[in-house]
C-alpha cells in the first residue's frame, strides 16, 4: 500500500512538472535545494551502510552551462556481490548511480534506476529476486530521506 501510494505521488509530482523518466527509471522531486538533497543523499547513503562512491559535480566543470547536476554511485557490497553471482553482466550496472539535478523550473530531481527493470534486462533470474528487492528497499529508502 506505501508503495502504491508512493507511487502515485511520485507520478503527479513528475507529470505536474511536465516530465517523465525514460522507462527504467524513477525520479522523485525534492522538497529541499540542490545542495541540501546532495547532502541529505549522501548521509542516508552512510546511515544505511552503504558505500559512496566518485561522486560527480558535472556543475562544476561546466563553465556555467549547466545548472546543478551531479551524480554518485552507491553500493551495498554484500547484496552487490550476491547479485554478481546470480548473473555477473550485472557488473554493468553495479554500483548503482544515482543524479541528482535542479531542473529549469528550480525543482530538484533525484533519479535511478529500476531495480527490478535492471534485473529483467540482465536475466538474472529467480536467484536474484530477493536480493533485487533488498537493494530496491535501500534505495528507496535513501530516496525518500534525501527528497523529503
Amino acid at each position: 500500500m506505501f508503495r502504491l501510494v508512493s507511487l502515485l505521488l511520485f507520478s503527479f509530482q513528475v507529470c505536474a512538472q511536465g516530465n517523465t523518466p525514460p522507462d527504467g527509471e524513477h525520479w522523485v522531486a525534492s522538497q529541499h535545494n540542490f545542495t541540501q538533497t546532495w547532502a541529505r543523499l549522501q548521509q542516508a547513503a552512510t546511515q544505511r551502510g552503504m558505500s559512496i562512491h566518485g561522486p560527480l559535480r558535472y556543475d562544476q566543470h561546466s563553465r556555467g552551462q549547466l545548472r546543478p547536476t551531479a551524480t554518485l554511485a552507491l553500493s551495498n557490497h554484500g547484496l552487490d556481490t550476491r547479485l554478481l553471482a546470480c548473473s555477473q553482466n550485472l557488473a554493468t550496472t553495479l554500483p548503482v548511480r544515482i543524479a541528482v539535478w535542479q531542473a529549469a523550473t528550480g525543482r530538484v530531481y533525484l533519479g535511478y534506476p529500476d531495480i527490478h527493470d535492471l534485473l529483467q534486462k540482465h536475466q538474472a533470474g529467480k536467484c536474484a529476486l530477493s536480493l533485487g528487492q533488498a537493494l530496491s528497499r535501500n534505495l528507496e529508502a535513501v530516496i525518500q530521506f534525501a527528497a523529503h
